[in-house]
């Protein structure tokens, strides 16, 4: 049984800005609304199609929540599904992102 990789945030960070990773962030659109990353792909479990996710080619393709958890999920169902053969999730999601000091964008609105 293939399982989900874990990254740091650093990790996800670097692999997205040299872009050898796609991140998609799975939390719902109330979460995205107020806070996002620049860069990611917004697919909201609540809704989650495996065809939604993009064929990363040589990209990882990370997966990143508030704290780690329903990216764990979301990249274990596209395993066990067989639509990737590795999937990664950010360590502590969102909060381990923000609480690493990177960069993200708030909603004005």
């Amino acid at each position: 049984m293939k399982i989900v990789n874990n990254l740091t945030p650093s990790e996800a960070a670097t692999s997205l800005q040299e872009e050898k990773a796609i991140l998609v962030d799975v939390r719902e659109q109330n979460e995205f609304d107020q806070i996002r990353i620049p860069g990611t792909l917004h697919v909201p479990l609540s809704q989650f199609r495996p065809d939604a996710i993009p064929d990363g080619g040589d990209k990882r393709i990370v997966f990143i929540c508030a704290h780690g958890v329903r990216s764990g999920t979301a990249g274990q169902f596209m395993l066990d599904e067989g639509h990737l053969e590795q999937a990664y999730s950010v360590i502590d999601g969102f909060m381990g992102w923000s609480a690493a000091g990177l960069p993200f964008d708030v909603s004005t609105a």
